[in-house]
């Protein structure tokens, strides 16, 4: 976790903004998440150039929309460094498969990012490539998590409570089992002190001495 988002400087910590749809924006696992106005579709994008292309898409004299692009840009060096490490991740992973980001890009490819005339009216989020790939080919394009690998990952808090623990968790844990031990250590022989037979008081004097 970098040290802006430790100080909760991450806009996934909050709504990034409101586009003249209604639509909310915000960061969560490497990706900008759209929501629409009545929270039942989403859009992500997860890539660089997607985050050019949308933000392209957003006009600063609306007023909503202008506030939007003030938040992205003053988020704009985390989101992007978190979206190179998808890239990354996916580029060390596909092998010798085109990934669908490389294919997407490729169907934009004749798309002016820079023309804002162009894209002031057009609605990125339901804009989508025209298909020149056949949808049995698309299915042949590598995609995080299409290897299973995300089955073989340990959460390593879960696998070692050690590491799970904070230096003061780990400190009272020790103490713990350090008070634990020596009141049921039976390392040496136990004696009984006190009454074996009485009353209710006196047997749990005797135990309690014990």
């Amino acid at each position: 976790m970098s040290q802006f988002e430790s100080t909760q400087g991450c806009s996934r910590h909050s709504c990034l903004g409101n586009d003249r749809c209604g639509r909310k924006y915000y960061l969560m696992a490497r990706r900008v998440v759209a929501v629409s106005a009545n929270g039942c579709q989403c859009w992500y994008y997860s890539t660089v150039h997607q985050l050019k292309r949308l933000l392209c898409c957003f006009d600063s004299s609306i007023c909503v929309e202008k506030n939007l692009l003030e938040q992205f840009e003053l988020s704009r060096p985390e989101i992007e460094r978190q979206m190179r490490i998808t890239e990354i991740i996916t580029d060390s992973n596909k092998g010798d498969m085109m990934s669908y980001f490389d294919w997407q890009e490729k169907q934009f490819q004749n798309i002016d990012i820079n023309d804002k005339e162009a894209t002031k009216t057009e609605d990125l989020l339901d804009t989508k490539p025209v298909l020149s790939t056949s949808p049995k080919e698309l299915e042949n394009l590598y995609v995080l998590g299409k290897d299973d690998e995300y089955k073989k990952y340990v959460n390593l808090f879960s696998a070692d409570d050690h590491n799970s623990l904070s230096k003061k968790q780990r400190e009272e844990e020790r103490i713990k089992k350090r008070t634990l031990f020596s009141r049921f250590n039976q390392s040496t022989d136990f004696r009984w002190h006190g009454h074996i037979y009485g009353t209710y008081k006196q047997i749990l004097t005797s135990v309690r001495a014990s």
